[in-house]
């Protein structure tokens, strides 16, 4: 009987404690599971600061980024962001995916949280690095991943094991682009008086300046003139009063002498400048590249023409028909003076080759030919010197690598406001009647002028006009461009900013969240 009490006293005991260890088992899985959500929810939490921070930082490196060519593109210390992923921005097509690689994620705020980003274009234009790219919006999505990990350890591993939240958030934003195109240094502008020249100016002959006043970076011999017969205001019948105040003088800091009576009173009409003039010398490699765009319908004549100057009209040479013409016009790698004397008869008269009703011109074509005929006064020529001319009618910009003799009775128009001649060498004017519409400029001397020479526009010379003689006029015109004369060569790439970055709406406000596969495993 005892027995059978003990027995059950035991069985019961034996439940008990079954029941207790139930009751701890079930306690400590409780416990551990609510500890667990915690963990969970709080790297839940976190991870979204993280990706949020991943869209700020782009979005700040975006505003702040600076190009100084296309390819040195300035980041602010510390960026996420690359210039490839950028550039890649502008340059790819729509759908193009950028991401940084090395290395692909970056700590925040802690060595526990992680980001990485990644970018696609959306929309907008494609850039051609070599030109500008100014005012153009290209919309960009910018994902961002934010994880929090339980230690530093897992963080830097990316161990799976100690990931407790991740989060991806989607936003797109407008960026502008205004990148604009590296420009050719130039020299000041020469053009501003009616003569310039950086040594000694010889008015011993017969000399009109018609609206405008004479510098010189040396000596001025006025010879017998007097301030009345060399200055004028236009119209040409029109003499300056030979008494004060005057309104043209001779700038020069060297003075000035004269063989008469205009040493009686020149002194009140010369002045020192008001600052140094800086000369340079004409970068030929500029205007070749110019003569072959005209040649080949490309560059300012392709009918893009120049958008820092508007108010110049490039003919539009792009036509196939024209561009033969032109081509078989000029055959070598530089013209000849009589090749372009030839030409601009041809054009102008729309004969030979050049004529409206020759062999299969085309409607086109012929449209073409009356926009060069409308327009001649803006081609360029480049002519390897030494060079003469012996008369004829000549239109455009003539750059000649080397000096050039103006002979004969000769006529050269760049239209009023142009640039006629470009001498990269010394200018000699020989005998017989020119006159040239548009300005001059040598950086060599004008070593004689004889005969009749006018000029509506300016003349300017790095080296002296130690012998004019004859009859010479310069009825000034102020040109079209400035600057005008390119003296290096054009720098690479672009420079310029991001100078907007636009957020559209999203799902949540500025972004929506993304599964983590389809944001960065697939485009």
């Amino acid at each position: 009987m005892h027995s059978k009490r003990r027995g059950v006293a035991l069985l019961i005991v034996i439940m008990v404690a079954a029941l207790v260890l139930v009751a701890v088992v079930g306690v400590s899985a409780y416990v551990s599971s609510e500890q667990t959500i915690v963990v969970s929810d709080n790297g839940f939490k976190a991870s979204l600061s993280v990706a949020e921070a991943g869209i700020t930082e782009a979005v700040t490196n975006f505003r702040r980024v600076q190009w100084h060519s296309s390819t040195d593109i300035e980041f602010p210390p510390g960026a996420y962001l690359t210039a490839d992923m950028v550039r890649a921005m502008a340059t790819g097509a729509v759908g193009t995916v950028a991401v940084h690689s090395d290395p692909a994620f970056r700590t925040f705020p802690d060595a526990t949280s992680v980001f990485q980003v990644k970018l696609k274009k959306v929309s907008g234009p494609v850039w051609d690095p070599t030109s500008g790219f100014t005012n153009q919006v290209v919309r960009i999505g910018v994902y961002s991943l934010g994880e929090k990990y339980v230690n530093a350890s897992s963080a830097a591993s990316r161990d799976p094991n100690g990931l407790v939240g991740r989060r991806v958030l989607y936003s797109e934003y407008d960026v502008t682009y205004e990148l604009t195109p590296g420009t050719a240094p130039t020299m000041q502008s020469p053009f501003e008086y009616a003569l310039l020249s950086g040594g000694m100016i010889d008015l011993s002959g017969s000399a009109k300046i018609i609206g405008s006043s004479v510098r010189s970076n040396g000596v001025v011999d006025v010879g017998q003139h007097r301030h009345n017969s060399v200055f004028y205001a236009p119209p040409y019948s029109n003499p300056v009063p030979d008494t004060k105040p005057y309104k043209y003088f001779v700038e020069t800091i060297d003075g000035i002498t004269s063989n008469g009576q205009g040493g009686n009173d020149s002194s009140l009409w010369v002045q020192p400048p008001t600052q140094d003039f800086v000369f340079g010398n004409i970068y030929m490699p500029y205007y070749l590249n110019m003569f072959n765009d005209f040649k080949n319908g490309s560059g300012f004549y392709s009918g893009a023409q120049d958008p820092l100057h508007p108010k110049i009209v490039y003919p539009n040479t792009s036509d196939p028909y024209v561009k033969n013409l032109l081509q078989g016009s000029f055959p070598g790698s530089s013209a000849r003076m009589d090749e372009i004397t030839t030409f601009c008869d041809n054009v102008l008269n729309l004969k030979g080759a050049y004529s409206l009703t020759a062999s299969g011109i085309t409607p086109s074509a012929s449209a073409a030919l009356q926009d060069l005929q409308k327009n001649l006064e803006r081609a360029t020529y480049y002519v390897q010197g030494p060079a003469s001319t012996t008369g004829g009618t000549m239109q455009g910009t003539i750059v000649v690598n080397g000096n050039l003799t103006l002979g004969g009775n000769a006529s050269v128009s760049a239209g009023m406001g142009g640039i006629a001649l470009l001498v990269h060498g010394n200018l000699d004017k020989g005998t017989g009647d020119v006159t040239v519409v548009g300005s001059v400029y040598a950086d060599g001397k004008i070593t004689q002028m004889g005969g009749n020479f006018t000029i509506h526009g300016s003349i300017a010379t790095q080296g002296a006009m130690d012998m004019v003689s004859g009859s010479f006029t310069v009825d000034f015109v102020p040109t079209l461009t400035d600057p005008e004369i390119v003296v290096g060569a054009t720098p690479p790439g672009v420079t310029g900013s991001i100078t907007g970055v636009i957020p559209l709406t999203g799902a949540q406000g500025k972004w929506s969240e993304m599964g983590y596969d389809s944001a960065f495993w697939n485009p």
